[in-house]
């Protein structure tokens, strides 16, 4: 639907897609609580250009290569959901440029884990998905 805010405006070809619609969504939270609204801008854009590439998604990748390439590994008897949530994860982390919450380190760095990160995985009450958190190990241990 973020797609609709963008397409009510006149754009030009270089203009900031994923700007228009976090400037949007400040907005309109603002005007909700009458308070300037406070957002995780980084995160936001992360999410907007995930949207945006038509790749992302359960794609037909081979998950444990994908981790291979991240330096990221998983026991090979792991259900494939699992690796695959956890590839997307680190794809996600690495678009968005993502830091680590306790040590403010890039998660991927040069297209690699950083080392010493763990994943905590839980699985959605509300669907079938997984949800990825990525922590530094001796910060969660």
């Amino acid at each position: 639907r973020l797609q609709v805010i963008v397409c009510c405006t006149e754009l030009a070809e270089d203009e900031d897609i994923p700007g228009i619609v976090v400037q949007w969504l400040r907005n309109y939270f603002s005007r909700c609580t009458h308070e300037d609204a406070e957002l995780n801008e980084t995160r936001l854009r992360a999410l907007l250009a995930m949207h945006q590439d038509p790749s992302a998604g359960k794609r037909q990748i081979d998950p444990w290569a994908r981790l291979q390439e991240y330096g990221a590994r998983l026991p090979e008897s792991s259900p494939r959901d699992l690796a695959f949530a956890l590839a997307s994860r680190l794809e996600e982390a690495a678009r968005g440029q993502e830091s680590e919450v306790f040590t403010c380190e890039e998660i991927v760095q040069n297209g690699r884990l950083a080392p010493g990160m763990a994943a905590v995985v839980r699985r959605d009450p509300e669907s079938t998905g997984l949800h990825v958190f990525i922590y530094e190990h001796k910060s969660i241990v």
